[in-house]
């Protein structure tokens, strides 16, 4: 139990009250400090020696009754107690003053001894005992200032002598109470014999209400020091007797601590509570035992509880705390290895099985003791450990424990020192088959290599490894060659040390394509041009395989590689070979990864080299570094070093060089090209099953030949190169295909005031079939460009298939920087003549150009593109071209250069209309075998009537001698502009496409063809032979009206069909008169009647005669309408025909 009052004696501290008594001593200037004072200052001297009081006190028992004949002693004197326990003293020496400095002195002690007990007699019991005990008094006099003001130095004082003190009232116990209980164990409940109690006694209650606040008045009381011990009996019994009523006590037992006992209610001043959480003794009665019950207490002990571990090994060298320790060059196991505990070990413990050694790979046998003490176990081999041997002494936990064994446990186990030994790192815990073992990793001493020989560096073009999605693209092509394949490349590790002049590192990645290829730079920004070149070409081939995504190409990165030999680290120097310029330090060179590295890479510089450290891994014989930051021409040399540092051979120099092979790239094509060949299914197939020659091109650049190619950039021909250039690529309506509309029709009349000028307008983007047959007869021979990514030479010719125009002429043309529209540009090209570019897209479309076999780079060391997917496939991005037009009235035909595909809804415009095609169009036009003929039809509605003149306004002319497919004479015939902008060949080109502003477009109206009006005015005969007088009632004759235009038979006004083929006799009574005493025969059974050619423009019209028969000079006439057949070609033409007279 903590509590305050915690020794045997009761404390009371005397506040002690002085006893004024007027009696003025004398009067001084200065302090009472002393036995005497002398005033320095104004007023008299007087001196006062010995001043003394008086001091009173009483004495009582705990219920408040006076003792009587207690003898009290103070200062030398002695007195008793009167029968109220009144004692007094006089003349007691003042042993403190309270001065104006404060009070000086010291208590004085009050012994008081109780009476003793009377003898019991015959009549009466023996009376009561109590205890002695002490009180504090301090007799104090007081001095007292006045006078003299705040500037006074010593004011007037006056010494204050004849005080009565008081010690208060003591207390003194009665020895008639006793207490007892009974001992059991908490654990077990069986009682506790032969224990040892005592109780410690803490005061007295002064009063009946049991309050132990106003004891002795304040004052301070210490009590007789008594022996209360006891034994507890075999029950567990205990009893305390002749011990102070009304006293505070706590119970204490030896070697045991108190729980709780039986009336503990857990509130902190139950008096009858014996429980160490309590903060309250209890207290005795008067004259009573007070039973404590049940007291539970436990068994102190003093048991050893830390696990033992590993101090050290004997032998094991300074690096003590490193995750194996290594043994000195003395110890190779047989000497026996003495494993150090950190406390004495139960040596009766260990047993065959306890101590185990191993290698990585074998078993070695070896025995173990213990030192007599316990401390140690020597742990001996049978044969020797060889050199630089990494072994494990594996210590069974079972049988390795401490020898703090007691009734509970066998003793602690063996553990890992959990950073309690910090000079221990090598112990480790290990499970076994379910068994635990502290873990000893080791390793024998190995003598410093002081050798190193030279090794061999070679340059490598390509790693082991294939990263996902990269292995794709390399199968297509050696220049795609990766020599960090780091993204499945487990065993390398990336590294890029900060440089001398570099603050931070650049976190080197490994993933893409690295490679050492061509450095050239030839344009404005800061990047490797084969860089972004081969970058894209990826990035177009993974989206055309379906895989997508993007591939970085880095060209500056080599991997180097050489057989591992005797030396301990090596050291990497790179220089450039311009001026042996180490580019480690200046240009930011780093080892991005070690293949076959043990440890860090380090940075260091020795006698002015700045280079790269780092230990082999000696498990791998070969070593494969990657450099990045490197250029073609860096030299790189590899030093041997031995243990100590010390560099013992050096390689021959390696000059790094350009290994990766040079490919056909993107071909811009004006903007048009930039596509690759869809990789598909390689060649697949069996017996009896599906199969398929793989294409051998996938993934090559297409060369697209478009529009732009047909323009004639004779730039040294002409003498204002800027005019031209604006002239053929500015937005203006002609663009690149003048060569093509300067062939138009010209006016061949010697008398025409526009005698030779071409008769379309020059200001519009149109051409007639007379240009287009001077175009296709012309040169259509262009010098085409193919990109390359670098630099190339050629070594032969360069293989062609499935091309049928001519192509050769090939030439090298590197670092070209300007296109021909005058752009800026940075390419590398190889320039090839071909025969025509028409046939070259119309025709040998999918043909391939192969430089794979007759080309190389331009490195020192020239790498051949073969592998390298070298080759490009002629793609066709020529539209179709019309090369004749002519509207027929039922139809239009369109002849263009090429086949065409038409879909249900295509509008082809002319001039004032729109051709919208039918979806019956666009199903014949299908089915026909040669689909470069476009038929549109005025039956199917793809076109509305016709304001033939104001249509076909745009010149009329005979296309002499290249009136190619176009019927009849037609010197006075019109032409109309037409349009067939959404019209597409085979290949999906339309001219819609290459309609618009910019330099990529031809021209911002759209092209044109001046179809030809074949239909002419409307005209018409009249067949009339057997229109005579010869023909007699009940006869017939016929007139026939032949007619250029088909009829417009809705325009009759008696109903007829616009594709009637008939008319019966009413009809033809309706619509046709006869003048004549004659009649038209309209009854029944009647021969009258038309008969309507299928293409309307024929009109047979017989007619039998009623009333009479036909007379000379009687007229036959068509009527209807105003007696004009109306065209249906055209909705503003008619024509009257001639009347027909009977001779």
């Amino acid at each position: 139990m903590v509590n305050m009052k915690s020794t045997v004696f009761k404390k009371c501290k005397l506040a002690t009250a002085i006893a004024v008594a007027s009696i003025s001593v004398g009067v001084i200037s200065g302090c009472a400090d002393g036995d005497r004072s002398v005033s320095t200052e104004g007023g008299t001297f007087s001196e006062v020696y010995m001043p003394t009081g008086k001091v009173t006190g009483h004495v009582q028992d705990t219920n408040g009754n006076p003792v009587e004949g207690a003898i009290v002693y103070l200062a030398g004197q002695d007195t008793t107690t009167d029968a109220g326990g009144q004692y007094f003293f006089k003349s007691v020496t003042v042993v403190g003053v309270a001065g104006t400095d404060g009070s000086i002195g010291q208590e004085l002690v009050v012994q008081i001894v109780p009476p003793a007990a009377a003898a019991a007699t015959a009549t009466t019991p023996a009376g009561d005992s109590m205890l002695s005990a002490t009180v504090t008094v301090y007799p104090e006099a007081q001095i007292d200032a006045s006078g003299g003001g705040e500037d006074v130095t010593n004011p007037v004082t006056t010494f204050i002598d004849g005080f009565l003190a008081s010690a208060g009232t003591a207390v003194l116990p009665i020895l008639d109470a006793g207490a007892k209980g009974v001992l059991r164990d908490t654990l077990t409940g069986e009682p506790v014999a032969g224990a040892t109690l005592f109780l410690d006694f803490y005061g007295v209650d002064d009063d009946s209400s049991g309050s132990t606040g106003s004891d002795h008045d304040d004052r301070e009381a210490r009590y007789q020091s008594i022996s209360l011990t006891t034994v507890s009996g075999a029950d567990g019994s205990f009893a305390f007797a002749n011990i102070p009523s009304d006293g505070e006590f706590e119970l204490h037992v030896e070697d045991h601590a108190i729980v709780e006992n039986g009336a503990d209610d857990d509130e902190g001043n139950n008096d009858s509570t014996i429980n160490d959480t309590d903060s309250a003794p209890f207290t005795t009665g008067e004259g009573v035992v007070t039973n404590l019950g049940t007291v539970a207490v436990e068994s102190i002990e003093s048991n050893d509880n830390l696990n033992p571990w590993v101090t050290g090994v004997n032998g094991v060298l300074a690096s003590n705390d490193a995750s194996r320790g290594m043994l000195n060059d003395d110890l190779d196991g047989t000497q026996g290895l003495v494993i150090k505990f950190s406390e004495p070990m139960d040596i009766a413990a260990l047993d065959a099985n306890s101590v185990i050694v191993v290698t990585d790979t074998a078993h070695i046998t070896a025995t173990a003791a213990y030192a007599a003490d316990g401390m140690s176990v020597t742990v001996t081999t049978a044969t020797a450990i060889p050199a630089d041997t990494d072994f494990r002494i594996l210590l069974l936990v079972d049988d390795f424990h401490d020898t703090g064994a007691n009734e509970h446990s066998e003793g602690n186990d063996l553990e890992t020192n959990a950073g309690l030994d910090t000079t221990v790192g090598y112990d480790f815990t290990e499970t076994v088959a379910g068994a635990s073992y502290i873990e000893l990793r080791l390793q024998t001493f190995e003598e410093p290599n002081r050798s190193g020989d030279a090794v061999t560096v070679a340059q490598e073009s390509v790693d082991a490894f294939a990263v996902d999605r990269v292995d794709l693209i390399q199968d297509l092509s050696t220049s795609f060659n990766d020599v960090d394949g780091i993204e499945n490349a487990v065993d390398l590790i990336r590294f890029n040390p900060a440089l001398p002049g570099t603050p931070t590192a650049v976190a080197y990645d490994g993933s893409g394509i690295q490679q050492l290829n061509a450095e050239d730079d030839d344009d404005i920004d800061t990047n490797i041009d084969v860089e972004g070149r081969l970058e894209d070409l990826a990035d177009e081939q993974l989206s055309e395989s379906g895989v997508g995504g993007t591939l970085s190409v880095e060209a500056d990165v080599a991997r180097i590689n050489f057989a591992h030999v005797n030396a301990s680290m090596y050291r990497v120097l790179v220089t450039r070979s311009a001026a042996n310029i180490d580019i480690v330090g200046a240009q930011a060179v780093s080892i991005g990864a070690v293949f076959g590295l043990d440890g860090d890479i380090s940075t260091v510089e020795r006698d002015g080299d700045i280079g790269f450290e780092f230990e082999p891994d000696t498990s791998i014989p070969s070593i494969a570094l990657i450099l990045k930051g490197v250029a073609p021409g860096d030299n790189v040399t590899v030093v041997s070093m031995d243990d100590f540092g010390i560099a013992v051979n050096t390689s021959t120099t390696l000059t790094l060089i350009d290994n990766v092979a040079p490919t056909t790239i993107l071909q811009t094509a004006y903007e048009w090209g930039d596509e690759v060949v869809a990789s598909v299914v390689p060649d697949f197939g069996d017996g009896g099953e599906l199969s398929q020659i793989g294409n051998n091109s996938a993934g090559a650049p297409y060369l697209a030949i478009t529009p732009r190619l047909l323009t004639t950039p004779d730039w040294a021909a002409d003498p204002d190169v800027a005019a031209y250039r604006e002239n053929v690529f500015a937005d203006d309506t002609i663009g690149a295909l003048n060569e093509l509309f300067i062939g138009n029709q010209t006016d061949t009349d010697a008398a025409s005031p526009t005698f030779g000028d071409r008769i379309l307008s020059t200001s519009a983007a149109v051409y007639d079939s007379v240009a287009f047959a001077a175009f296709i007869a012309g040169d259509l021979s262009r010098t085409v460009g193919i990109a390359m990514s670098e630099d190339v030479a050629l070594t032969g010719t360069p293989t062609t298939t499935g091309i049928t125009a001519t192509v050769d002429t090939f030439t090298v043309h590197n670092d070209v920087t300007q296109q021909d529209d005058g752009d800026l540009t940075n390419a590398d090209l190889v320039q090839v003549d071909v025969s025509n570019v028409l046939t070259l897209a119309n025709v040998d479309f999918d043909g391939e150009i192969d430089f794979s076999a007759a080309m190389t780079d331009t490195a020192t060391t020239p790498v051949a593109a073969t592998g390298a997917n070298a080759k490009v496939v002629i793609q066709d991005r020529m539209p179709p071209f019309v090369s004749s037009a002519s509207y027929d009235g039922d139809t239009m035909t369109i002849n263009f250069n090429e086949s065409v595909n038409v879909e249900a809804g295509d509008q082809l415009g002319i001039t004032g209309a729109t051709i919208t095609i039918s979806g019956d169009t666009a199903d014949a036009h299908a089915l026909l075998a040669d689909r470069s003929v476009l038929t549109v039809s005025l039956a199917n509605g793809d076109y509305p009537d016709m304001n033939r003149v104001g249509i076909f306004s745009a010149g009329a002319y005979e296309e002499s001698g290249a009136n190619i497919g176009q019927p009849g004479a037609n010197s006075t015939s019109g032409h109309t502009e037409l349009s067939w902008g959404p019209v597409e060949d085979d290949q999906g080109n339309e001219w819609l496409d290459y309609i618009g502003t910019g330099e990529n477009f031809l021209n911002t109206t759209g092209l044109f063809f001046a179809m030809i009006d074949n239909t002419g005015a409307m005209t018409a005969s009249v067949t009339d032979g057997t229109f005579t007088d010869s023909v007699t009632l009940g006869n017939a004759f016929t007139v026939t009206y032949n007619l250029s235009h088909r009829a417009r038979l809705t325009a009759f006004g008696i109903g007829l069909a616009a594709d009637a083929t008939s008319m019966d006799a009413s009809e033809v009574a309706a619509c046709f008169t006869l003048t004549s005493a004659a009649t038209i025969d309209v009854a029944a059974g009647t021969n009258t009647g038309a008969t309507i050619s299928a293409n309307g423009r024929t009109i047979a019209v017989t007619v039998e005669v009623a009333t009479n028969g036909i007379t000379a000079a009687d007229t036959f006439d068509f009527t209807c309408n105003g007696g004009n057949f109306r065209s249906a070609w055209d909705s503003t033409d008619s024509v009257d025909p001639a009347t027909s007279t009977a001779p």
